[in-house]
């Protein structure tokens, strides 16, 4: 037998499922599926290739948590005895603190944005990939993409300067540097993040996801720029690193994943959660509407959406205009991709189910008043309880929609709208993407006027509605794990420092 003992008889049946290595560790995309049904307590990467050597010592460890009984509690504290997955998943799924149960034994230091068990005790997989050093097919496709409006170009610290000091207030980005293999400097956040515009979440959240992949492979010493912001208008005219970019000009953006996916404190905790969900609603289960519950958070853009749809207008002038202050109002929500959404909703409510969730851009109290007397608005409503539909949507808010990669998690068939914006994985029409346009999801023009359609056609083809959102939801879940997004951030910088020219890298000691 191969793969992590762990995972398998005797102790994989915690569950009341016993797992064996020759009936799990086939194909991952087309074999038996042993993990969807798990929900995320165990993954193919984790239980079917041989692991490392592992440096933690995981008795050290429980002994830990068993100084906390108090705090954890006789049952869970059993439980974690008995199945060392289980005490694996206690103590990765958040890194927690120094008052955390499995660390409190430990010496910690507080300038770590990550501290170091949760990294060295926590990434397995992801160890396994750095030590690899092997791209998938889909992987070398993105980055060939990313990198290829660069050329053979390269540029110096000094230039990458000069473009930021140049971009206004507000849509300046920030200048991190990479040293010694995985320290990781924020210059000048006042200036890239002034508060309270920004909480430089996003930029944090690489600042992390670059420390914990530095310490289990160093990284090249870079100067690199990030874009805090998810509405990059403005051409770009050296690398910048973002989770959005104008589909067109292609200018010099190069996409990484979302915040919540670079973010330790969040991508497992919220991953697991939508699988678990997600697996405990199986899909013939699943009520068959289009579920979707969001706020009013468009703003007007300066294109015609059905133009644009039908090539008659070019997507840059979408974001020539981009007005946040124009409230929403009886005149102008049927212009918006949310707004069309919820009209749908009214016109076909047996297929689509789409509320308001409350308000986070201007919107006139008449307008605000008829969505409450027409049944437009909902309470808050979770990603779990979206997560319980078979069809789910990816639409523009501010900037483009990052619900795509959790929908697929959860096991919906996604429909993702066309959009001005181009996110991570999530292509141009026609190019090359990981992500495969009715492979992985559903296409839906820019205008939703085929959404109804679309939505009809998959009701009476349910095999072929059941097949995506199988395929999807297991290429999710190999590929858009925290390990994978992390060694997909290794290979971009990676990629990077060949376009860096580091002979003269910024003097932090002088900044």
């Amino acid at each position: 037998m191969g793969g992590n003992d762990i995972c398998f008889y005797p102790y994989g049946n915690f569950l009341g499922i016993n797992l064996t290595y020759e009936e799990c560790c086939g194909d991952p995309l087309s074999g038996v599926d042993c993990f969807g049904a798990l929900g995320g307590f165990f993954s193919w990467d984790f239980c079917c290739e041989t692991p490392l050597e592992d440096p933690c010592d995981w008795d050290h460890i429980l002994a830990s948590v068993a100084a906390s009984s108090d705090q954890v509690g006789t049952a869970i504290l059993d439980a974690l005895h008995d199945s060392p997955v289980l005490l694996r998943e206690f103590c990765c799924v958040v890194p927690g603190d120094a008052a955390y149960a499995c660390w409190r034994y430990f010496e910690l230091d507080p300038s770590e944005p990550v501290h170091n068990p949760f990294v060295q005790c926590c990434q397995p997989v992801l160890r396994r990939l750095l030590a690899q050093d092997t791209e998938e097919a889909w992987m070398q496709v993105e980055l060939d993409r990313e990198f290829a409006p660069l050329e053979n170009r390269r540029w110096t610290t000094k230039e990458l300067q000069e473009f930021q000091d140049a971009q206004p207030d507000g849509l300046r980005p920030c200048l991190l540097s990479v040293r010694g293999g995985h320290e990781i400097t924020l210059n000048d956040r006042q200036e890239c993040c002034p508060a309270p515009i920004f909480d430089c979440s996003y930029v944090l959240a690489l600042v992390s996801a670059l420390s914990i992949v530095g310490r289990l492979r160093p990284l090249p010493d870079v100067d690199l720029l990030v874009s805090p912001t998810n509405t990059n208008r403005a051409n770009a005219s050296v690398p910048v690193f973002a989770r959005h970019r104008p589909r067109e000009p292609r200018s010099h953006y190069v996409l990484l994943p979302m915040e919540w996916q670079l973010s330790p404190g969040q991508a497992r905790k919220q991953t697991i959660a939508v699988q678990r969900h997600g697996a405990e609603r199986p899909w013939e289960e699943r009520p068959r509407k289009l579920f979707w519950r969001g706020t009013n958070s468009n703003c007007l853009m300066g294109c015609e959406p059905s133009r644009v749809s039908d090539g008659l207008q070019a997507w840059g002038d979408c974001l020539e205009s981009f007005d946040c202050w124009t409230p929403w109002s009886a005149s102008n929500w049927l212009s918006m991709p949310r707004g069309r959404l919820l009209r749908l909703s009214q016109l076909f409510p047996e297929i689509i189910n789409a509320r308001l969730s409350g308000k986070s851009q201007l919107m006139d109290d008449e307008l605000w008043d008829y969505c409450v007397e027409s049944d437009l608005t909902d309470g808050f409503s979770s990603q779990l309880a979206q997560a319980e539909h078979a069809f789910a949507i990816n639409i523009d808010g501010t900037g483009s929609g990052d619900r795509v990669y959790w929908q697929m998690l959860a096991g919906c068939v996604v429909l993702v709208q066309d959009s001005p914006w181009v996110s991570w994985l999530v292509g141009e029409v026609g190019g090359p993407a990981a992500l495969v346009p009715t492979e992985h999801y559903i296409p839906i023009r820019y205008d939703l006027v085929d959404l109804v359609d679309k939505l009809k056609y998959l009701y009476e083809h349910e095999d072929v509605a059941r097949m995506l959102a199988e395929a999807s939801e297991r290429w999710a879940r190999k590929f858009l794990s925290y390990d994978w997004v992390l060694f997909y951030l290794d290979r971009v910088i990676r990629r990077y420092v060949g376009h860096l020219d580091t002979s003269a890298l910024l003097d932090l000691a002088a900044s």
